[in-house]
């Protein structure tokens, strides 16, 4: 929860536009999801228990900012369907409803944001309209806007998330 002295809660806040840009951690990562414990014990070494003993500090620091989280149980895999999903949302107006919704059902829901069904389903449930969902993750709809995000990111020498730019005009 955000306190009365917060950023958000300040006499500017209505003069900040926030926008999520597309950032892919891992382009390499496989279209079919599998479990982020097995591709953490393998991309790290050290195996599940240290896997595990990762996630559970992530969860414990986000608990410590009023997050709720769920990782052990958690996939992973490609997210350009999200993150394309993310651009028709921005074109709605509902860009941070669909990015909470996403966030939400990913790290505390355990749902997947790795297959059609479920991302429609996401989506829907943040306002967007299901067919438009549906034609965009059944067409390559956005995926350039994808792409120009990650150049950007690039071009600004970006490794990580979350990051973010301020432009002051």
């Amino acid at each position: 929860m955000l306190g009365d002295d917060d950023a958000s809660t300040g006499p500017h806040v209505d003069d900040v536009e926030g926008v999520f840009r597309s950032f892919l951690l891992d382009p390499s990562a496989p279209v079919q999801p599998l479990s982020a414990v097995d591709h953490l014990a393998e991309k790290y070494g050290g195996g599940r228990a240290q896997a595990l003993e990762m996630m559970r500090q992530v969860t414990a620091v986000a608990a410590g900012v009023g997050l709720e989280y769920h990782l052990e149980e958690s996939l992973t895999g490609q997210t350009l369907d999200a993150h394309r999903l993310l651009h028709l949302a921005k074109e709605h107006d509902l860009q941070d409803a669909t990015a909470s919704r996403l966030f939400a059902g990913h790290f505390t829901e355990g749902r997947s944001l790795f297959d059609h069904d479920s991302l429609t389903s996401l989506a829907v449930e943040a306002g967007l309209p299901e067919q438009e969902v549906r034609t965009t993750l059944a067409s390559g709809a956005f995926a350039a806007d994808v792409e120009a995000d990650l150049a950007q990111a690039r071009a600004y020498g970006i490794s990580g998330v979350p990051f973010f730019v301020f432009d002051a005009t």
